[in-house]
């Protein structure tokens, strides 16, 4: 999958993963200390994991494609 578009359409799961955690974040703090809070913060932080994670794929395999480029 290591074409433009599946480039692309990682790039947009890495955004919407961080949009995400941004609302999760935004919920935990409405609940400020309350129940649920904590459960919030830890969704939002592993939503944070996965969108490093997934940026770092995609670094990785647009390096891959930019050097296949070169070489072929």
């Amino acid at each position: 999958m290591a074409t433009l578009e599946g480039l692309a359409v990682l790039a947009v799961g890495v955004v919407v993963l961080n949009a995400v955690a941004d609302d999760l974040g935004e919920a935990a703090m409405a609940r400020d200390g309350r129940s649920g809070a904590e459960i919030l913060l830890a969704l939002a932080r592993r939503r944070r994991v996965r969108a490093l994670e997934a940026q770092g794929r995609v670094a990785a395999l647009l390096d891959a494609y930019v050097a296949r480029l070169h070489v072929g």
